[in-house]
């Protein structure tokens, strides 16, 4: 009993993940977790069996498998059986898109982000910080500069121009190099 109390108390001292206290919430561990295996699949990886889903988020084979399951259950993976691999099933989707229908400025930002990709010929990108990397929201193509991300897709920060940006900004620059 005295563990659980402590377990307990050590959830509620965690700090939610933008690195504040405002509006916190206590984070659940098996929820915590299972959002871990699912971030496991990366862009390009295809399925993965137990074993590098535990490898990937250094969480405990046997949890990897209990929480695979539940999420096999809730519709989140997929399950080949002459593999032993899971992969992601499209209902993962509904929690991103759920994310962009609520985003009042897109609409308004594609409009305008369309009109500069057709007059530049570049593509035009809309990303937003989360972390260490932006996350991609929408992109508008070029005739002449192509690009290859996508929505959804996350680069780091330091690598790209919106997250030197965005740098820039949050720091105080007034120049750019």
């Amino acid at each position: 009993m005295a563990h659980r109390r402590k377990t307990a108390i050590k959830l509620r001292q965690n700090r939610n993940p933008a690195g504040n206290d405002e509006g916190s919430v206590p984070a659940v561990g098996s929820l915590m977790r299972g959002l871990e295996v699912l971030k496991a699949f990366r862009s390009g990886q295809g399925s993965l069996g137990n074993a590098e889903i535990a490898a990937a988020t250094k969480i405990p084979r046997a949890t990897v498998s209990r929480l695979s399951s539940a999420l096999l259950e809730a519709g989140y993976l997929d399950y080949d059986r002459s593999t032993a691999r899971y992969s992601l099933r499209p209902r993962v989707l509904t929690l991103g898109f759920s994310l962009l229908s609520n985003l009042p400025i897109l609409p308004v930002a594609h409009e305008h982000m369309q009109k500069l990709a057709v007059e530049s010929g570049c593509t035009v990108s809309l990303a937003a910080p989360d972390g260490s990397e932006m996350i991609y929201l929408d992109r508008c193509s070029g005739e002449t500069l192509p690009y290859f991300f996508s929505t959804g897709s996350a680069v780091g920060r330091p690598t790209s121009l919106r997250g030197v940006s965005v740098w820039s900004i949050t720091h105080g620059a007034t120049e750019f190099v």
